[in-house]
């Protein structure tokens, strides 16, 4: 009936209307499918190529609807209708075993985009990067449809997944729309992402990604290249709140792309690395800063070489003037943070600010990248951090915002100056900044252990600061190896544990006979050899996935410290070698902040580091 030349108008919508609750509704509210069979799927994929034909092409909309860059004069039942079909065309050809983009000519994917403008766009046609971006908030029935049902969204990644097909732009218009209503759509008011299910438009999202990432990869490139569009123009675009809840989850996608960069063709890659490159440093309204925290996050699983890359020819882009963005930032902030008076005017994005651009250079001096800052500017904006946070109160947000952030900057910057010439600050005072926080909080432990494995050759710190360091750092090492950390900090704790020892032995190896004879004598550290020695206990890791993933990776390193303590015990002076290590930076978000850690990767002998 569907695909009938000669049937009613009613009969058709009928048909139609029927056929979408069959294929489309049904299975998707139960999880299923009944598209299993190869002939019934090659049967309905004719109907609905006829229903194209037939219909679809005799419209008015056939000659209007680009011409003048105007939507088809088409009621809300008759799109309705285009809806249904767009949902049901894409569940079957996502069924289909060949690859979608190949099976049709473009004619046919020229009217099924222009069924999507009908649908999507029913008064204005997008034009500017900002129209593009902007979701729409209201929606009829027919949008509510066509977003919610269905495959579409990532069905129209792999159709159009080449921007250079006319009127492509429109799949951007929709993948906008889609990805801020995801999760809450509603025809009935606007959709507010506050109260929609975190986990509901994160699962939703990562679905539609997972079946063609390099589609995927390029669809949220081409929303970001209308942000870093508008940010260009002049003057810059200022982003409304539901412009920047789509480029936040644009960038969530990209962290999510990166991890599971297998997937992901080079090329396309560093097309969107480049596109979160430019935001980051264009987009600088004070609301931005969860958008930003995802692009870190992002950017900490972007391969090397693609990151550098990147940022070389970012450089040198005088559009985007990188080192004068960074410098000027620097400048304004450090007019607040080298006077109380000024600390004291600084709210919470103001101090994200501050954490994002310690966590951004971060990145870029452990890559080795050049952003064209001099180093006294660098070294006086961190003098002052560190003089800022030995005079608050561990609990205070400036503390809890900045702390590992700040650390993990000056051990990286550390493993660049090895001689300490352009250090300006006192190691003692960073090293008491980690000491004032709890044992348990991981990132801060991790961040003095970078430090202290950086620094302990050169530091001249007091006996009292290596022992109350070797404490502080032993604790955190007890409670990871005795399983006090659970749900998303446990990972975490296995991450951080090989670091934890390294800082341990170079205390060991490198602090004098007074404190080392002190930092052993207590009770914890027996119970330390002892929590070593059981890790070391292969027959204990049956049927304990914790401690089986703990003794796969700390395992080199908590022997080393192991062999450290004993012979220090046995007055054993012979020197033992260090593990040969890579050092890996990751950005990892706990309780939606983004931590810095630096954490260790086992080398075997075998391995050249770079390969490692």
């Amino acid at each position: 009936m569907i695909s009938a030349e000669y049937a009613s108008p009613a009969a058709a919508r009928l048909a139609l209307r029927l056929t979408f609750g069959v294929y489309v509704m049904g299975p998707q509210l139960v999880g299923s499918t009944l598209l299993q069979e190869t002939s019934q799927r090659a049967g309905l994929m004719k109907s609905l190529r006829a229903y194209i034909d037939h219909t679809i092409n005799t419209k008015a909309m056939k000659t209007k609807q680009y011409q003048h860059q105007e939507p088809a004069d088409l009621d809300i039942h008759a799109r309705e209708c285009c809806a249904m079909f767009l949902c049901l065309f894409s569940v079957v050809s996502c069924a289909e075993d060949t690859e979608v983009d190949a099976q049709f000519l473009p004619h046919t994917h020229a009217a099924l985009l222009r069924l999507i403008a009908s649908v999507i766009c029913p008064v204005e046609f997008p034009s500017s990067p900002e129209h593009l971006l902007s979701p729409y908030l209201k929606l009829d029935t027919a949008q509510v449809i066509l977003l919610t049902w269905g495959k579409t969204i990532p069905w129209s990644w792999c159709v159009w997944a080449d921007p250079r097909i006319a009127y492509a732009e429109i799949i951007g218009s929709m993948s906008s729309t889609w990805l801020f209503h995801i999760g809450g759509v509603s025809n009935d008011a606007e959709c507010d992402p506050q109260f929609a299910s975190a986990a509901s438009w994160e699962e939703e999202l990562t679905a539609a990604l997972s079946l063609n990432p390099t589609a995927a990869t390029i669809a949220i490139t081409r929303i970001l290249n209308c942000a870093v569009s508008a940010l260009l123009m002049a003057p810059p675009a200022h982003f409304p709140p539901h412009c920047l809840d789509v480029i936040y989850r644009c960038c969530w996608a990209a962290a999510q792309l990166f991890r599971a960069s297998v997937n992901v063709a080079d090329a396309v890659a560093i097309q969107l690395c480049n596109a979160l490159c430019r935001i980051f440093i264009l987009l600088q309204q004070d609301n931005a800063y969860n958008a930003k925290d995802q692009i870190l996050e992002a950017l900490s699983s972007v391969q090397a070489e693609v990151l550098r890359s990147v940022m070389k020819d970012l450089c040198k882009d005088a559009k985007v003037n990188v080192a004068i963005a960074l410098e000027s930032r620097i400048s304004h902030l450090s007019r607040y943070i080298d006077h109380e008076a000024g600390r004291a005017d600084l709210c919470h994005q103001d101090l994200s600010g501050i954490r994002q651009l310690l966590q951004f250079n971060t990145l870029t001096w452990h890559h080795g990248i050049q952003t064209g800052i001099s180093v006294p500017v660098w070294t006086s904006f961190l003098r002052g951090l560190v003089n800022w946070l030995a005079s608050v109160l561990p609990e205070s947000e400036a503390a809890i915002n900045l702390r590992d952030a700040l650390i993990c900057a000056l051990a990286t910057f550390a493993l660049l100056d090895e001689e300490g010439r352009k250090q300006s600050w006192d190691d003692e005072i960073v090293w008491n900044i980690a000491i004032n926080s709890r044992a348990a909080d991981l990132t801060t432990a991790c961040a003095l252990s970078s430090y202290i494995s950086a620094t302990i050759r050169r530091s001249r710190c007091s006996p009292l600061a290596i022992a109350e360091s070797w404490n502080y750092l032993r604790d955190a090492l007890l409670l990871i190896l005795t399983h006090q950390f659970f749900n998303i900090e446990e990972p975490l704790a296995i991450l951080i544990c090989p670091s934890i020892c390294q800082a341990l032995m170079h205390l060991l190896r490198d602090s004098g006979d007074g404190p080392v004879q002190y930092m052993l004598s207590s009770p914890w550290s027996i119970n330390l050899c002892a929590a070593l020695q059981d890790l070391a206990e292969v027959a204990d890791c049956q049927g304990d996935n914790y401690r089986a993933y703990l003794h796969a990776r700390a395992m080199p390193f908590a022997s080393a410290l192991l062999e450290h303590m004993r012979a220090v015990l046995l007055n054993d002076h012979q020197q033992h070698d260090l593990p040969t290590a890579d050092i890996r930076l990751l950005i990892v978000g706990i309780h939606t902040v983004p931590h810095t850690t630096l954490v260790l990767e086992h080398r075997r002998e075998d391995v050249p580091s770079d390969a490692a």
